[in-house]
């Protein structure tokens, strides 16, 4: 028995079954971190979805077990008031739909906190922008949903093979920053849509730290 072909195939299939049972089908809409992603990346991807090589399957999986540990944790200490992959879709032109890991309600305080869960190989000093991006769209979404609410937002960051965690917390919603990225939304979309319609388009790049991970790195101009 080939045990990589094997590990490949299954959690190809793993994968394949979560991101339909929690996203749906995501070439119908843009999702939070679609928004402060590299829009070519996202576009090219929508469109013609590659297949996740080993690593990067496991880094997926990787991730689904942080979340499952940070759920286990807050509920062997007591807490109740958590839900986890909370849906929330912005009102606006362009389908954009908000996949929160973890929100927090507090009825009796009328506060709704988001916690967005990380997992990587090596915890940077401060969130990258395109976490913060994903963050405030999340935020954005919920605030317009629940206007009576005070919404806030952290990041919990996990490097599991070091055994460290950095939480960074004191976010809150700010109309400027989602607006902003609400028109940044509608280019994504309105560019993707319009290559789907065999038009051509000259797709926005953003060089980032995750080019080396990019699978159409090759053709980025």
């Amino acid at each position: 028995m080939d045990i990589q072909t094997t590990l490949l195939t299954s959690l190809r299939k793993l994968a394949k079954h979560h991101t339909e049972e929690t996203l749906g089908d995501r070439r119908n809409y843009l999702g939070a971190s679609d928004i402060g992603y590299c829009p070519r990346k996202v576009v090219l991807e929508k469109i013609n979805p590659t297949e996740h090589d080993l690593a990067t399957l496991l880094r997926f999986q990787r991730g689904h077990m942080a979340e499952d540990i940070i759920a286990m944790a807050f509920t062997a200490a007591g807490y109740t008031n958590f839900e986890r992959q909370v849906e929330v879709e912005v009102d606006c032109e362009v389908p954009i739909k908000a996949h929160i890991d973890f929100v927090f309600t507090s009825e009796i305080h009328k506060i709704k906190s988001v916690l967005e869960a990380k997992c990587t190989s090596s915890i940077p000093d401060d969130p990258y922008g395109s976490w913060e991006s994903q963050l405030y769209v999340q935020m954005g979404a919920l605030a317009e949903k629940f206007p009576d609410y005070t919404i806030r937002g952290a990041f919990i960051a996990l490097d599991l093979a070091n055994g460290e965690v950095e939480f960074f917390n004191g976010y809150s919603p700010e109309k400027t920053i989602f607006s902003g990225l609400l028109r940044k939304a509608e280019a994504l979309w309105s560019a993707y849509q319009a290559i789907l319609g065999s038009k051509e388009v000259e797709l926005d790049s953003d060089p980032g730290l995750l080019c080396g991970f990019c699978n159409h790195l090759t053709s980025c101009p």
